[in-house]
């Protein structure tokens, strides 16, 4: 089982964090961080854009919590889109 962590294309303080979702069987060998993805957010399960910004083996919290990514595929964003957005990322924690 493989887990993305993914930061939600939403503008707002209290989402300011990653996120972490199950990777389906049919996209663990396709997804790789800087991919954009469609996930369920919220109790909705409102379909929202999201960016990988990570993979792991092991879950952060309990897998029975964790989300899948939607049925969308992932899909690339821009190389430099892509590095801007990963040292945002990682200059705000």
């Amino acid at each position: 089982m493989i887990y993305a962590d993914i930061i939600i294309d939403i503008s707002s303080d209290k989402l300011d964090r990653s996120f972490q979702y199950r990777v389906p069987e049919r996209l663990e060998k396709k997804i790789k961080a800087g991919m954009v993805a469609a996930i369920p957010f919220g109790n909705a399960g409102r379909v929202r854009k999201g960016y990988v910004i990570g993979l792991s083996d092991k879950p952060k919290i309990a897998p029975e919590k964790i989300k899948e990514i939607s049925e969308s595929s992932v899909s690339h964003v821009h190389h430099k889109a892509s590095a801007a957005l990963l040292l945002a990322v990682l200059l705000s924690f």
